[in-house]
């Protein structure tokens, strides 16, 4: 292949890609800080990625738990944490873990909150008997918003996607020796990641 047809070619797929590109944005609308959602319960984090909670009664919290208010028996239902991934409310987004729920910080391809966590462990009583113990701690977390899944936020976790971009990973790596340092991190990543949600 010449030059020519090498360099045509390469124009040739810049232009697809671009018009891809498009196409994938078409009806969707890029998160930003005035972003609407709508008020309502997700019950699976397809709801929260489509911005199209499954419930959208009246609803309140109260502690770990939710009550949906049913307008034909004028009664309200209990939901349990464990039941639904998450709300939204005041344009503000929850997400259910760790038996609770816990308000979302900051909103993005990697979206972070803080959690209590609970670590069960084995260890032995004076008698020599094993028992369970358990240990809580505040923890920082981020949920992928490709993928739903929720991580710690730490070093180790957080490295695995400042790698995607070599330069940004060589301005952030050492800032992750601490927590403030992490969040940092995090939210430049999602300055370089946007994303969308479908357009109202």
């Amino acid at each position: 292949m010449n030059k020519h047809n090498l360099a045509t070619g390469i124009i040739f797929f810049l232009m697809i890609s671009s018009l891809f590109g498009q196409a994938m944005e078409e009806g969707m609308t890029r998160f930003t800080d005035d972003f609407h959602f709508l008020e309502g319960i997700y019950l699976q984090f397809s709801d929260f990625k489509m911005n199209n909670p499954s419930i959208q009664d009246k609803f309140e919290r109260e502690e770990s738990s939710i009550y949906v208010y049913n307008d034909s028996t004028n009664k309200r239902q209990i939901l349990n944490p464990d039941s639904v991934w998450g709300y939204s409310i005041e344009n503000k987004v929850y997400i259910s873990a760790e038996g609770s729920f816990w308000k979302v910080i900051n909103i993005g391809q990697l979206s972070q909150f803080t959690a209590i966590v609970i670590t069960r462990f084995q260890t032995v009583d004076t008698f020599g008997f094993p028992i369970e113990r358990y240990s809580k701690t505040l923890s920082h977390l981020f949920l992928d918003f490709s993928t739903g899944e929720v991580k710690r936020l730490n070093k180790e976790n957080l490295s695995e996607y400042l790698n995607q971009n070599a330069i940004l990973n060589s301005k952030m790596k050492k800032r992750l020796k601490n927590e403030t340092g992490l969040i940092l991190a995090l939210k430049a990543y999602n300055e370089l990641n946007p994303f969308y949600f479908p357009t109202p």
